[in-house]
């Protein structure tokens, strides 16, 4: 039967009309199975071409008391706080500072990477929101500074875009390993991700990772910063 199936999709082929992509987000069958193309992906059970959304080791939805606990720990002179489910970070005041959240443990830099939902960054002008990977020389980050958000690498912009605050809610940092890259992406969802940048250096098999806000001048009146998921999967709408 499968012989059959292949002759009749080489055939549809040679007259044109075969679509090499069916329409996902299917239900997975019983056995896991989909159509030619997609797999099972293992969060939403949903047919797709690559995984509508893989958590990694360290997830946040930021609904306790401390902030970072149990993953990380906080750092720097910016205050946390927890608020309805969002992580605030404000810079002080008095001085150039930064603050956020650093991880006590590498974890695997998998294929669906590292990823969150920022409602808000600080304005242009008045500071930047990142976050930053460690663990080689590159130092793959995330970066919304001066009304852009920067792919860098070891300080250095590799690739970046205007900021949209809508487009780009999500942000993501994945390995592509069989390109010996890093890929960053944006998204408006959390799903359908737009590329920002490559960087060409063959990935680390483990990273550690910080969120961080802070401001490169003092301002009397900082703003707040808001991270709302930290590698937390988003509701399939």
């Amino acid at each position: 039967m499968l012989a059959v199936w292949s002759r009749a999709v080489c055939a549809l082929i040679a007259c044109g009309c075969y679509s090499p992509s069916p329409v996902e987000g299917l239900a997975c069958s019983e056995t896991g199975r989909c159509p030619g193309g997609q797999r099972c992906d293992p969060v939403f059970h949903r047919c797709a071409a690559s995984p509508i959304c893989e958590m990694p080791d360290i997830v946040d939805r930021f609904d306790g008391r401390e902030p970072c606990v149990p993953w990380g720990q906080q750092f720097g002179n910016a205050a946390l706080e927890i608020h309805d489910q969002v992580l605030t970070i404000t810079p002080a005041a008095e001085f150039q500072n930064s603050g956020g959240c650093l991880a006590n443990e590498p974890i695997e830099f998998r294929d669906g990477g590292i990823f969150l939902e920022v409602p808000a960054v600080l304005p242009a002008g008045r500071g930047f929101v990142a976050i930053a990977t460690q663990g080689g020389a590159t130092a793959p980050s995330l970066v919304a500074r001066d009304g852009r958000l920067a792919l860098t690498a070891a300080g250095d912009v590799v690739a970046s875009a205007p900021y949209d605050a809508t487009a780009m809610r999500w942000w993501r940092l994945r390995p592509d390993r069989v390109a010996g890259a890093t890929i960053a992406e944006y998204a408006a969802d959390g799903r359908n991700w737009t590329q920002l940048g490559v960087l060409d250096v063959p990935p680390e098999p483990a990273i550690t990772f910080e969120l961080s806000g802070g401001t490169d001048a003092p301002d009397p009146s900082p703003a707040t910063a808001r991270i709302a998921q930290l590698g937390v999967c988003p509701a399939l709408r």
